[in-house]
């Protein structure tokens, strides 16, 4: 079997033609994470990526990875799953209505609300109850239990946009679980 053989001008002006269509329409590869300089970086998440977010304590980690995920929900409409080996389900839930509703989230906690407060939170608790956001806060989680969790949802939704694990080193050695 012969190949042809392609003169650099063809090829350089078969890229010219398809750069040209990108930078009229462009996309991103994969899922955008809502934040334009990390999709440039990236050219969106991936399938099979594995994005690491690291930093000192207290520097607003899972506060990114929570307002990532509700981008790439509203973007792609894909399930994301949460896996919280730090923080309760209930905690996770606060964060996520400080963020939508934009209410300070010590005032929410403590139930310090205004009027204005209560209408925001109505619409916010009433769009994010229609969102496929899944969250497990199970402590001491294997990744063999992580898998079968995918597994399930993915029975059940077809498709996952992304799956976050808030504190990676929290997970359980599957060697050392009993």
């Amino acid at each position: 079997k012969t190949q042809k053989l392609f003169s650099s001008a063809e090829l350089l002006n078969s890229v010219f033609i398809e750069l040209k269509k990108k930078s009229l329409s462009p996309t991103l590869a994969g899922l955008s994470s809502g934040y334009h300089d990390l999709d440039l970086l990236t050219q969106g998440f991936q399938k099979s990526d594995l994005i690491i977010v690291a930093g000192r304590p207290s520097t607003g980690k899972t506060a990114l990875v929570l307002n990532i995920a509700l981008n790439v929900i509203r973007d792609s409409k894909l399930p994301v799953l949460f896996f919280s080996l730090e923080m309760s389900k209930e905690q996770i839930i606060y964060r996520l209505l400080s963020i939508e509703a934009n209410i300070n989230q010590a005032r929410l906690k403590s139930g310090k609300l205004y009027q204005n407060d209560w209408v925001k939170l109505n619409k916010i608790i009433k769009i994010m109850s229609k969102i496929p956001f899944f969250i497990d806060d199970t402590p001491d989680l294997s990744i063999q239990d992580i898998h079968s969790k995918i597994k399930t949802i993915l029975f059940e939704q077809s498709q996952i946009g992304l799956i976050v694990i808030d504190y990676l080193q929290l997970m359980q050695n599957p060697t050392s679980k009993t």
